[in-house]
């Protein structure tokens, strides 16, 4: 926790993490067994609560809803050199599924929830993947959005109810497509200013950003895009290198997580609108993944 104490017990190899709108802390590990488990502790607490079970694999992405079910997906090994996909439903304070979600493939990844409810994951087998869509309440796809999408990278939700995918592109390339709420085929689609993109995130204000990583010798970025535009708004270069994961509190600050491949790393963060550092915080050890509390 940044300015507070680390948490240690009941970490084992931690692959993602989620927070829900209490700050509740979820994490995801890939244990040494063929099964995960996900370790969940209180707002600011550091042992856990309780520990869940019964996901098989790694766990790869993690979200909750406002009634407090988490939706977990994982990735496992099948057989030599095949991959598996699992998802697993928990009821509030459960530590066993009470659901699994049909339709997961062994590349499932980036769960999201929008304010109706609907639950969306990103899926890919062999190119071009696919998001699957789950209705409120539902363990089974209602539809599947096929148009737009590559190989989705990582999937947001706008404000305002939009789905917004981060996609590689058969040619090596990256694009952003954006669905309104129900839509099958996107409404908009960014290619400006994007190159070795490694994941995006929306604020409150419907502003998507995007990690570039560094290319040539350049210094990675986060650029910018205003809600429904296609043009890049802004870019964000100082006091970031290699830029990797992104998240926002309930002022629609930015944090960035600056990972080196070696060495120190830190958590970057920028007022909204704000292009240069307001604070920096610099860690001794290596992380994947960044979650901030945006719920009062």
């Amino acid at each position: 926790m940044l300015g507070g104490p680390a948490i240690t017990a009941g970490i084992d190899n931690p692959t993602t993490l989620a927070l829900d709108g209490s700050g509740t802390l979820y994490v995801g590990n890939a244990n040494a067994s063929s099964e995960g488990n996900i370790s969940v502790y209180a707002s600011q607490g550091v042992n856990p609560l309780r520990v869940l079970s019964g996901i098989t694999g790694v766990p790869r992405g993690l979200v909750a809803d406002s009634a407090g079910r988490l939706f977990a997906v994982a990735q496992y090994k099948e057989g030599c050199c095949q991959l598996g996909g699992d998802g697993e439903v928990y009821a509030p304070g459960g530590t066993e599924p009470r659901g699994h979600l049909k339709g997961v493939s062994g590349f499932g990844h980036s769960p999201v929830l929008d304010k109706s409810g609907n639950l969306y994951v990103a899926n890919f087998s062999v190119f071009p993947g696919w998001v699957t869509v789950y209705a409120p309440g539902k363990h089974g796809p209602s539809r599947t959005i096929n148009t737009g999408i590559g190989l989705p990278i990582q999937l947001a939700v706008a404000p305002n109810g939009d789905l917004v995918v981060l996609n590689g592109l058969f040619s090596g390339g990256y694009d952003v497509t954006v669905y309104p709420a129900g839509a099958s085929s996107p409404s908009l689609t960014i290619t400006a200013g994007l190159h070795r993109c490694a994941s995006l995130a929306v604020d409150g204000h419907g502003f998507v950003y995007v990690v570039r990583g560094p290319q040539r010798k350049q210094p990675g970025e986060v650029t910018v895009y205003r809600a429904g535009q296609t043009t890049v708004s802004r870019s964000i270069q100082s006091g970031i290198t290699y830029p990797a994961a992104l998240a926002f509190d309930r002022s629609d600050r930015l944090y960035v997580a600056d990972v080196r491949n070696s060495g120190a790393s830190k958590i970057v963060i920028y007022a909204f609108g704000g292009s240069a550092p307001v604070q920096t915080y610099r860690l001794a050890e290596q992380f994947s993944a960044i979650a901030v509390p945006r719920s009062p």
